[in-house]
């Protein structure tokens, strides 16, 4: 196995077992760690956690750089070209879904998203 695919396969398993949203697409950050157990006396601090100092938030439309989402359904999407794991064209698949409602005048905003659900979906 070339070593570049090796690392593309590592990335999507990172980020689908980190970032994935079970109702589709995929978080900017990763999930939060487990919650520490609870101090051992009431008078020891509570340490604040990662959740709360931010929220979980999915990017789709391309800014300064790619859509998160939209650039992530292309990496699935190349994935599942190459490998010919129809799993990866599934999750592909679902992360265009999530986002299909909110693309209606997004404009060039939608072009990695676009070209994400080109070669997803197989159609010119």
């Amino acid at each position: 196995m070339p070593r570049y695919l090796a690392i593309a396969l590592d990335l999507a398993a990172i980020v689908e077992r980190g970032y994935a949203d079970p109702l589709g697409g995929y978080y900017d950050v990763a999930a939060p760690p487990a919650p520490p157990a609870p101090p051992a006396r009431p008078t020891d601090p509570v340490p604040v956690s990662q959740a709360a100092l931010s929220d979980r938030t999915k990017h789709v439309f391309d800014d300064v750089l790619p859509g998160a989402n939209a650039a992530t359904a292309l990496l699935l999407g190349q994935l599942a070209q190459v490998t010919g794991d129809p799993s990866y064209r599934r999750r592909a698949q679902a992360t265009l879904e999530a986002f299909a409602g909110s693309m209606d005048g997004a404009g060039v905003r939608a072009a990695t998203f676009l070209a994400a659900a080109r070669q997803t979906l197989g159609k010119p």
